[in-house]
């Protein structure tokens, strides 16, 4: 005889772990969305002007701050003053939310 609490344990036993038992989880993939993000991406970098496409290549390639300062020979307050505005602004211009925008 099976009482309630063996049943229950032996859901939250095939449950992956952080994911309520009581809940069902989507676990659907979207491979079009992922592909429409990337050409949107790939789209707006594509558009900038040549310094700030190679800022945004180099960060989205986990180049540090400073390394992509010192190998594009610009100042940090330039950096995050000039550039990093115009690249946050041209992904806003192409339809990016600003919570989608990580730099």
């Amino acid at each position: 005889m099976t009482t309630k609490n063996n049943t229950n344990d032996k859901f939250r036993q095939n449950t992956p772990a952080g994911f309520p038992a009581n809940q069902e989880t989507d676990y659907s993939y979207d491979p079009m969305g992922d592909l429409i993000r990337d050409m949107d991406v790939r789209t707006t970098v594509e558009s900038l002007p040549e310094l700030e496409k190679n800022i945004c290549l180099m960060l989205m390639a986990g180049e540090k701050v400073n390394a992509i300062c010192r190998e594009l020979k610009i100042s940090a307050h330039s950096f995050w003053n000039k550039h990093i505005p115009i690249i946050r602004d041209r992904f806003l211009e192409y339809g990016f939310e600003q919570n989608e925008i990580y730099f």
